[in-house]
């Protein structure tokens, strides 16, 4: 096995990947760029060793993983031709995924995305030393808003070929889960209103498939994780996804009798893979991770200002194609731009609802009267109205 990661190494640093653009955003155009090996850690007596991939073309990247794991070149498109040998290996195996900017993104905008997420989280790491129930208050209640508001954000895989190279690997029979920094309140948008559009469904290749997946949900609130359902983890906020994904690897082991072979985790940000890693050296198990960097432009784009122009402008639209439903004659309702589904009247209002609180919710504490008045007539009468 070293030798092979060693010919690895010398091979890889020679290759160039350049990527087209991945997807039509309007808010990023992804460039091209190479794919880099960034680490390659040999296995010896105390460590089953790494390797650190970053690449913004998300088959290049599995099929370098693949390479390095059964040590030869292996196409991800054609898994079938693989010997019976390196394909009961691979079964041995786990796969683990991220979602936010690594397997979907928002089709319009930020509404809805990791960096929008990472903005709740910054916000309460910014006040919570001044006003730190206060902050905790507005985190929750921007989650909760955006949990409602899931199912009218449509989202695109990030590149075409992302589902069918997922769809690849499951019919390999790899086992693969989902490792996901959303709120577990954001679980039921999220799986029905979003991934089962993409038709993404972890469960067929889920590593607890063939045990009662409901008892093993019941293992992680007792480990403090979040909430595990249909092959996704979504964690809590700021866990760590290396400690998280090693508990994942305990119950592995519980229920299939021993621990995988090897991993491979994919995530757009370079902290949580090298946290996996770290975490799974500590258990001997050989990790591959790739950094996928296709929405960094994206990502890099970001800030507040943005995000509540977002808000405003959809609510602007959502109150004109409002108006079109009233007055059928002026044309026709539906307003293709918005990329929220909406069909009906009762629809077009409850989101300028949500929409307007939410654009309260993005305030800092000191600028928004639903947290300087936490016990206000003004703030219970919003939430009452939500």
């Amino acid at each position: 096995m070293a030798q092979h990661i060693y010919i690895f190494l010398i091979s890889l640093f020679l290759l160039h990947a350049p990527c087209n653009a991945i997807r039509n955003n309007e808010n990023f155009a992804a460039q091209t760029k190479k794919t880099k090996l960034i680490e390659i850690h040999l296995p010896n007596t105390k460590s089953p060793g790494s390797v650190l991939i970053k690449s913004n073309k998300i088959k290049t990247a599995l099929d370098i993983a693949l390479f390095a794991i059964l040590g030869k070149s292996c196409n991800t498109n054609e898994l079938n031709k693989l010997t019976n040998k390196d394909k009961e290996f691979l079964k041995q195996g786990l796969i683990a995924w991220d979602n936010d900017e690594t397997i979907s993104i928002p089709q319009s905008g930020y509404l809805g995305s990791g960096p929008c997420f990472a903005y709740y989280i910054n916000q309460y790491e910014k006040f919570k030393e001044r006003r730190e129930e206060e902050a905790k208050e507005k985190i929750a209640y921007a989650i909760k808003l955006t949990s409602e508001l899931l199912p009218y954000i449509p989202v695109d895989p990030v590149e075409e070929t992302t589902i069918p190279l997922i769809n690849n690997l499951q019919d390999a029979e790899i086992p693969m889960i989902g490792l996901t920094a959303r709120d577990p309140i954001m679980t039921n948008g999220t799986l029905q209103s979003q991934l089962k559009r993409l038709n993404l469904d972890f469960t067929k290749t889920s590593p607890f498939k063939y045990k009662n997946e409901d008892h093993i949900a019941s293992f992680f609130p007792v480990f403090n994780l979040g909430y595990y359902t249909d092959g996704w983890l979504f964690l809590k906020a700021q866990q760590n996804k290396g400690e998280a994904l090693k508990r994942i690897i305990t119950l592995y082991e519980t229920f299939k009798g021993k621990l995988p072979t090897y991993i491979i985790f994919v995530d757009d940000l370079e902290k949580n893979v090298k946290d996996v890693q770290h975490a799974m050296q500590e258990i001997g198990i050989f990790c591959v991770g790739i950094v996928y960097t296709a929405t960094q432009p994206y990502v890099e784009a970001f800030d507040a200002r943005k995000l509540r122009h977002e808000l405003f402008r959809r609510a602007g639209k959502i109150a004109k194609q409002l108006d079109k439903m009233e007055n059928p004659s002026d044309g026709s309702s539906s307003d293709e731009s918005l990329h929220m589904n909406l069909k009906t009247k009762e629809e077009c209002e409850k989101l300028l609802k949500m929409l307007d609180l939410m654009s309260v919710a993005l305030l800092p504490p000191t600028d928004s009267p639903l947290v300087s008045h936490p016990s206000s007539p003004h703030k219970q009468k919003r939430l009452k109205e939500f």
